[in-house]
């Protein structure tokens, strides 16, 4: 998204497009036409990005995944998504990921979004329905009902706890 952004909005970044062209289509062995738009590129570059990412060096595929999804845990994210992001079996993935941090997929995923929350409810003002949406959330009961589950305490009492001491 960043380099397509750059393309987008930096005319001088045109002369370049063949060369990010010719890189991306050696990194992901696919052929890509030098005509193709920076719309068109941004949707190969976002359903080619496992091949990206296992060429870029990272020691481990399990630390792409993490990263993926440390970075997109406030989206609606499944293993379903991810096995299609990186090209393997959901199974998989849950699998690797709960050999990797010793907690399963969904555990994870809401100890992200409630680490969220909680740094949300202290350093902003906003809303808890804000907050449930913010987290990933759709159902702010179901939040809250997490959050109970995890803080013994409503999101409005945690603030009001953590803002008196």
């Amino acid at each position: 998204d960043t380099l397509c952004d750059h393309l987008e909005r930096n005319p001088m970044l045109k002369q370049f497009q063949n060369q990010i062209l010719r890189f991306i289509q050696h990194v992901t062995v696919s052929q890509i036409s030098s005509n193709i738009s920076v719309s068109e590129l941004r949707k190969f570059l976002q359903k080619n990005v496992s091949l990206l990412i296992q060429a870029s060096g990272n020691d481990r595929l399990i630390d792409s995944i993490i990263q993926y999804i440390q970075e997109h845990y406030c989206d609606n994210l499944s293993t379903t998504m991810l096995a299609e992001q990186f090209g393997l079996s959901s199974n998989y993935i849950s699998n690797l990921l709960k050999q990797e941090l010793g907690i399963r997929y969904n555990d994870y995923i809401t100890k992200l979004r409630m680490d969220h929350a909680k740094q949300m409810l202290l350093f902003t003002n906003s809303s808890v329905k804000n907050i449930t949406t913010a987290c990933g959330y759709y159902s702010q009961s179901h939040f809250t009902k997490l959050f109970v589950e995890h803080e013994g305490c409503t999101p409005l009492e945690y603030r009001k706890k953590i803002k008196n001491n």
